[in-house]
């Protein structure tokens, strides 16, 4: 699966992600291992909210490849990280 930051410039396959408080701001960021700022929230919630989904879209995806659910239109091999007003919780 891709993963595509919140500013459109970064795409990663990778999921190893994690969130942590950035100490200037006191923003939640979602970061891959390496340190690569995919997204910045105003709650650690929110953050995670947004780990929940990653989550939910590549078990999607998983079914999908393996053929235990059919595709629909609106399925996607990339998650596009939303922005903090999107994320509900």
């Amino acid at each position: 699966m891709i993963i595509r930051s919140q500013d459109k410039k970064t795409i990663t396959t990778d999921l190893n992600l994690c969130v942590y408080e950035d100490e200037w701001t006191h923003q939640f960021e979602v970061s891959n291992n390496i340190g690569m700022e995919l997204g910045l929230y105003s709650t650690e919630e929110k953050a995670i909210k947004v780990l929940d989904m990653i989550c939910e879209a590549y078990c999607r995806m998983e079914d999908i490849k393996c053929g235990a659910v059919q595709a629909q239109k609106h399925d996607s091999f990339c998650f596009d990280m939303p922005s903090d007003e999107e994320v509900e919780v």
